[in-house]
C-alpha cells in the first residue's frame, strides 16, 4: 500500500465542532472520500492558539504585506499571539516531515537486508 499523503485540513472542516459559534462545517467529500486516499492533520489555530469555542469572530485588517489579526466587535488585536502559533506550527510541520523522510529511509533499509 503506497504511503498515504498528509495534508493540513481545518478541524472544523472534517466535524469538529470549533467554529466560533461552537458549530462546524462538515465536508462530506473530506471525510467520506478523500480521506481514503490523504491522512489528515487536523489545524484550529484559533483553538489551539487557546481561544475559547464559541468566542467573537476573527478577521485581517491593514495592508496586505502586514495584516493585522484582529477581533470583530470588540477589535482586540490578537496578531503576535496567532504569528507565535504559526511559527511553532511550522517547527512542527517540519519535524514532522523529518520524521517521515527518516521513516522511510528505514524501511528502505529493512527492505535492502531482507533482499540479501
Amino acid at each position: 500500500m503506497a504511503e498515504r499523503i498528509r495534508l493540513g485540513v481545518s478541524r472544523c472542516l472534517l466535524g469538529e465542532p470549533v467554529r466560533y459559534d461552537g458549530g462546524h462545517a462538515r465536508d462530506r467529500y473530506l471525510t467520506d472520500t478523500l480521506s481514503e486516499y490523504v491522512e489528515f492533520v487536523p489545524v484550529c489555530p484559533e483553538v489551539e492558539c487557546g481561544f475559547p469555542t464559541p468566542r467573537e469572530t476573527f478577521r485581517l485588517v491593514g495592508d496586505a504585506s502586514g495584516p493585522r489579526f484582529v477581533t470583530g466587535k470588540t477589535g482586540q488585536d490578537f496578531t503576535d499571539r496567532m504569528t507565535q502559533w504559526a511559527l511553532q506550527r511550522v517547527c512542527v510541520c517540519r519535524w514532522m516531515r523529518a520524521g517521515n523522510a527518516r521513516q522511510r529511509l528505514r524501511a528502505r533499509k529493512l527492505r535492502q537486508d531482507a533482499a540479501t
